[in-house]
């Protein structure tokens, strides 16, 4: 069953085919521009989370919110500082990275990490890629998602509703 759990929600992210993927690159790259693409995620998360017991969904949604919203803003933060001119004496440091560096790294770094899981190896570990992946789809889908964030909490399934 976990197994069959995480190629689910693999498949929800993360689909062998390119127009799926689209949506998680980072705008204005070439290869995101002009893309008009909205994968089904909506439906096919509804109906996978459907098969959940309710108290699987409840901590399967509750980890979403929780982990993998915090590593979506570890990206979201690091995208937005990337302008920021650090001192001579930081970037000194022995490991000094820039921001620019450090977000575009971070966000493959999500996506690779989702496409590589395995529940029986990783077990919840894998809320972190899976939710941050579903903050950058609603940024897509639904990007006023964020208001509602401590409207709505412990659960993402609401933003994905109210578009």
């Amino acid at each position: 069953m976990q197994d069959a759990l995480l190629r689910r929600c693999s498949h929800l992210c993360l689909s062998s085919s390119r127009e799926h993927r689209r949506p998680f690159r980072k705008p204005g790259s070439e290869r995101y521009r002009g893309t008009k693409c909205r994968p089904p995620v909506p439906a096919e998360r509804k109906k996978f989370l459907a098969q959940l017991s309710a108290d699987d969904h409840k901590y399967f949604s509750f980890q979403l919110w929780q982990e993998g919203i915090a590593r979506y803003t570890q990206i979201k933060v690091a995208e937005a500082a990337a302008s920021y001119q650090p001192t001579e004496e930081y970037k000194a440091l022995g490991d000094f990275e820039s921001f620019v560096d450090y977000s575009a790294r971070a966000r493959q770094e999500t996506l690779d990490e989702l496409r590589r899981a395995d529940l029986a190896k990783t077990k919840r570990v894998v809320f972190y890629s899976f939710g941050a992946t579903e903050g950058l789809l609603l940024d897509r889908l639904n990007p006023r998602w964020k208001e509602k964030y401590f409207q709505h909490m412990f659960s993402t399934d609401s933003y994905f509703e109210s578009r």
